[in-house]
């Protein structure tokens, strides 16, 4: 067993053991989690000798929550989340798997959250789809060899992920919020630098959202956007800085749903992701049919413009107690200027997923 697991293991015991005798004037910690099992083929055939070694493959995605949250005598609410991942594939390899840890303070006059979490960009939100492969941070390049993916997203974190941030909530009124966030560094990018103070990488992160939800003549509509802005390096050159946006909306009427997204960012390249779905909604059933395309451009640089296309058809059934059956049918298709296929770094195609989602 190796240094992380163990501990992992360790930390779950020991979360167990402490919730089933909490002091009475301790705050109450809850378990609660998700857990995704997939099975799937995808026509992997890029004709370079470095294909999947099987088409078929079996996925998984989950975590475990260990959430708390009270309310104290002056109407103050503070509380707690930590976020483990618990499938075999942690990313966190160096480190127990809490990929996401934050506190919260909540009063009238709005929310602060301290620790790792999303910039408010993150909080813009994506196309809506079901099944197991969506549009937004493409599932379905899992199911591809060496695509060149990920294009498609809205966070606009520009790199500096799920680093340790402060974060402002607003109260919302009349249908508006808005979000603002601060991330020192980077400092979440390796292990020994979590609590370090950083002297290069990302730094200075800032970021805003804006988020409405309302509803007219029977339509619930949802609008949102942001911009988030970070210091690359102090150098006084033409790339110091690194900005970007994004855009959401959907509208609901009835049973059916309808969004669209749009973001950019500008680095040393510039990505760009236009998003559109369509969801229907029948009884304990759920349908989506969604477009994506993703594109960087490099100018200046001696490498090819990338684009990467997805359409995917979506289903799920609810099966009650938190269980959900799910399935997608699904194309992808990546492309580079001025590279034929076969290539290594191309793979077009399509796949066929199916499973079951629990939530805990």
């Amino acid at each position: 067993m190796t240094k992380s697991k163990l501990l992992a293991s360790t930390m779950l015991v020991a979360a167990a053991t402490a919730m089933s005798a909490v002091p009475a004037n301790a705050v109450n910690l809850k378990i609660g989690g998700f857990g995704e099992y997939w099975i799937g083929y995808a026509d992997n055939d890029r004709g370079t000798g470095a294909d999947a070694d099987s088409n078929f493959d079996v996925k998984q995605d989950a975590e475990l929550y260990f959430h708390g949250e009270e309310t104290l005598d002056n109407g103050m609410k503070i509380g707690a989340r930590f976020e483990l991942e618990a499938g075999n594939g942690n990313d966190n390899a160096s480190g127990p798997g809490f990929d996401e840890s934050w506190a919260w303070v909540k009063t009238s006059f709005g929310q602060v959250n301290i620790g790792n979490n999303d910039v408010a960009t993150g909080y813009v939100g994506g196309v809506s789809t079901v099944g197991p492969v969506g549009i937004i941070k493409s599932d379905a390049s899992d199911w591809f060899a060496g695509s060149v993916t990920e294009l498609n997203n809205t966070d606009v974190d520009l790199g500096l992920g799920d680093s340790q941030n402060i974060t402002y909530f607003t109260p919302r009124v009349a249908g508006f919020q808005a979000i603002v966030s601060y991330t020192p560094d980077s400092s979440d990018t390796t292990t020994s630098d979590f609590d370090d103070q950083e002297v290069g990488g990302l730094h200075n992160g800032f970021s805003m959202a804006v988020k409405y939800s309302g509803k007219f003549s029977g339509a619930s509509v949802n609008l949102s956007g942001g911009y988030t802005t970070v210091e690359r390096t102090d150098a006084t050159t033409t790339d110091n800085e690194a900005s970007g946006y994004a855009v959401r909306g959907s509208i609901g009427y009835g049973a059916f749903t309808v969004t669209g997204a749009y973001a950019r960012e500008d680095i040393a390249d510039t990505d760009e992701f236009w998003g559109i779905s369509g969801l229907y909604t029948m009884g304990k059933h759920k349908f989506s049919l969604a477009y994506g395309i993703g594109t960087e451009t490099n100018p200046g640089q001696n490498i090819g413009d990338n684009e990467n296309e997805v359409v995917t058809l979506g289903w799920e059934r609810n099966l009650g107690k938190g269980a959900t059956i799910a399935a997608s049918v699904f194309r992808m298709s990546n492309e580079r200027a001025g590279v034929a296929a076969p290539n290594a770094a191309l793979n077009d195609g399509y796949g066929v997923v199916t499973g079951l989602k629990l939530k805990f």
